[in-house]
């Protein structure tokens, strides 16, 4: 098979590392009292499948960030959007500005990004609406100011989608946390992923000619090992995997860069590919009552 790269313009790589902090939970660390039965099935060891996606995800539900920093809001909305479909049965689509508006702007913060941990931790302390209650995609501090306009009523919706915890997915070595992410998917739905952009591997991509496909799958640039090939560190980006294929030795995730980034949005990142930061949300099952049908369906800002 002929390898043909095809480059997808390059958006600002802006996104914070979360700080290291050894009070982050792990799978292990869970409450089996509380966790939803999927969660409780993975942490006692029941095997994975060589292949696997939680579900399909379908082009009206891929983000385009533009060009700001919300790629980190983009992938919670994301998974809020797989988490419900999962729990729920039920299809709506989240809003990153929601996410976005409530970072926490400190002295000397440029404003623009956010790190995974805090995204996280404000859909718990916060929760998060609907994109048609709030379809802003914007730059920090405007897309804070329209939520001030509406807050209220963003925060009315937002207190019945709250996490109830998350864990981090990374282990002391790169195959560890490939599993760690399985088994996150295939317990919760989705995982977050934060991987490295230099500047000749990052969130290019590339298909693989196969004629035996209908559809081309697409791949993200491979990892570099030498240094001087991969070129300089242009900076960090997260996406949301939502399955694997031990066949290919790879994640699926999605990206926030359009359905005309990869395939409708979506491409393999190998195992090999260096993950920084990788995250999994808890949540129990919301009770979707007419009334919040109703104000999801609402149109603010």
């Amino acid at each position: 098979m002929d390898k043909n790269k095809k480059h997808y313009k390059s958006y600002p790589k802006k996104l914070k590392l979360s700080p290291k902090d050894d009070r982050d939970y792990k799978l292990k660390d869970i409450d089996l009292e509380t966790a939803p039965k999927k969660v409780i099935k993975v942490m006692k060891g029941k095997p994975l499948p060589r292949k696997y996606k939680s579900l399909i995800i379908k082009n009206e539900y891929v983000f385009d960030q533009e060009e700001t920093g919300m790629c980190v809001a983009c992938s919670l909305a994301q998974m809020w959007h797989i988490m419900t479909r999962l729990l729920n049965h039920t299809i709506i689509k989240f809003s990153p500005a929601k996410v976005y508006s409530d970072r926490e702007l400190k002295d000397g913060d440029d404003g623009y990004g956010m790190t995974a941990r805090e995204a996280i931790s404000n859909t718990i302390n916060h929760g998060i609406c609907s994109f048609t209650n709030f379809r802003t995609i914007a730059e920090y501090p405007k897309v804070r100011k329209q939520y001030l306009k509406f807050k209220n009523q963003l925060d009315n919706i937002s207190k019945y989608f709250r996490a109830d915890t998350y864990y981090t997915c990374n282990g002391s070595t790169q195959k560890e946390t490939i599993n760690n992410i399985k088994k996150a998917v295939k317990a919760t739905g989705c995982c977050l992923v934060v991987v490295p952009c230099y500047e000749n591997c990052g969130v290019d991509w590339y298909y693989y000619d196969d004629e035996t496909k209908k559809t081309p799958i697409a791949y993200i640039s491979d990892y570099e090992e030498d240094a001087t090939r991969r070129g300089e560190l242009e900076g960090y980006h997260a996406m949301v995997c939502y399955g694997w294929d031990d066949n290919e030795q790879a994640l699926w995730l999605v990206n926030s860069y359009s359905e005309e980034w990869g395939t409708n949005g979506k491409a393999l990142l190998h195992y090999n590919f260096p993950i920084e930061e990788s995250w999994a949300i808890v949540t129990h099952k919301h009770k979707l009552t007419l009334k919040l049908k109703s104000l999801l369906k609402k149109k603010y800002v």
